[in-house]
């Protein structure tokens, strides 16, 4: 991912954080052939005993993917925050449009779970996500039988961090007077995604 200096994003919790706060990813395998192929899931950031970060993920056995990640170890997982466009009507000055967005890119090898392991991992993942649900559905209070079945359809993997690459495009090269404007023009909108952008401007350069 190309990344200009005043974008990277250094600090390993806030990028642990963003990967946390973004789980719907991209998962993104190359065959032997050389072609690229992606698929949409949630990654959840975990970490092993000996405190070392790892993804974990799953796609389902139907899935071309499922046969790529076994014989392809190696992917990359893309994980999106939010993003905006920004119109250059917004700078007192003449430029172009652009777009701000955050975006972490992690490299690494893939290993794929055993079935113990796979079952703790789609507990761990259920859980997080139906935490906040007011009336939770647990993978624990689901009939065991029910879950057998499910998991067998399912191949599950974890993924080493051996590169990440984190990214924050928030106009961060711009004089004070527009980076100003920029914010307050995208906290008029009823866009939830700009107005988060905003926000994270915000916290960079308050006003």
């Amino acid at each position: 991912m190309y990344i200009p200096k005043l974008n990277i994003m250094e600090n390993q919790t806030e990028i642990f954080d963003f990967i946390k706060n973004n789980g719907f990813a991209t998962l993104v395998s190359v065959n032997t052939e050389g072609v690229p192929f992606a698929t949409h899931i949630p990654i959840t950031l975990e970490f092993t005993s000996e405190n070392e970060p790892i993804l974990r993920g799953h796609v389902s056995k139907a899935n071309p993917h499922a046969k790529l990640l076994v014989e392809s170890p190696q992917a990359l997982v893309i994980f999106q925050g939010a993003h905006a466009y920004v119109s250059s009507s917004w700078y007192t000055h003449e430029n172009v449009s652009t777009w701000n967005y955050s975006a972490v890119h992690v490299y690494g090898k893939i290993r794929i779970l055993s079935a113990e392991e796979l079952l703790a991992s789609v507990t761990y993942l259920t859980s997080k996500y139906e935490a906040p649900v007011e009336n939770p559905k647990y993978v624990e209070k689901m009939s065991p039988d029910y879950v057998k079945k499910e998991i067998r359809g399912i191949l599950g993997f974890e993924m080493t961090l051996d590169k990440v690459e984190a990214k924050a495009k928030l106009s961060q090269n711009r004089k004070d007077i527009d980076y100003q404007n920029i914010v307050a023009e995208l906290e008029k909108t009823n866009d939830g995604q700009a107005q988060e952008v905003a926000r994270q401007m915000r916290a960079i350069r308050p006003s």
